[in-house]
């Protein structure tokens, strides 16, 4: 069966070369594009999950295929004991001026030579590893040095699917709930440090 371009598999039994297949289809199209079909299917289940987890994503398309949903099944995810005794803050701002400067960035990228770099690492062997040949960047800029589609196209493509990526990030982050938001649209970075070390002396102090 297909569902906007991503090709998913009936349930069956363990071996059934479900796993292989969407293995297959991560190698072709990259982490952020299986997760993509992963939030197309469940929502929730993308938003548990970082998409570089692509042993974890495949899991829960998986399950989607089995009608069953990995979010559903890890509700209490959150209230399991932290491993670690840690504390996140997470820079924030405007989600229209992320993304301008995710654009920005992109084309400083191309200024500073990432065709170049691109073309040599391929002449390296880049295109063996499935995992960087894949990367944010290196995959369009393969694509566009095998003539799939101009250098334009593909610095296009890098800043769409880096806005993607960027969303997906901040929609873990608030799914995750352990970070306190840091708004640089409002503070500098000055205060957010100031703010960092409050909150550790606060913490400190009713130890």
């Amino acid at each position: 069966m297909v569902a906007r371009g991503c090709t998913y598999f009936a349930a069956g039994r363990a071996g059934d070369g479900r796993r292989e297949a969407y293995e297959a289809l991560a190698a072709e199209h990259g982490a952020a594009w299986l997760h993509a079909q992963l939030e197309a299917r469940d929502p929730d289940a993308a938003a548990l999950i970082h998409p570089n987890n692509v042993r974890r994503v495949i899991r829960a398309l998986e399950m989607a295929d089995e009608g069953r949903s990995y979010a559903t099944e890890n509700e209490r995810l959150h209230d399991r004991e932290p491993h670690y005794d840690a504390r996140i803050w997470a820079l924030v701002c405007d989600r229209e001026r992320l993304y301008s400067r995710i654009d920005e960035r992109v084309d400083a990228m191309f200024e500073a030579g990432l065709v170049d770099e691109v073309r040599a690492l391929a002449a390296s062997g880049l295109r063996e590893s499935r995992t960087a040949s894949q990367a944010i960047g290196y995959k369009e800029v393969l694509e566009a040095l095998d003539g799939q589609v101009s250098m334009e196209e593909a610095r296009d493509t890098i800043k769409l699917r880096t806005r993607r990526y960027a969303k997906r990030q901040l929609s873990w982050i608030r799914r995750d709930g352990r970070a306190r938001p840091l708004d640089t649209d409002v503070l500098t970075t000055r205060e957010a440090c100031d703010l960092i070390v409050e909150d550790l002396e606060r913490e400190a102090s009713h130890a």
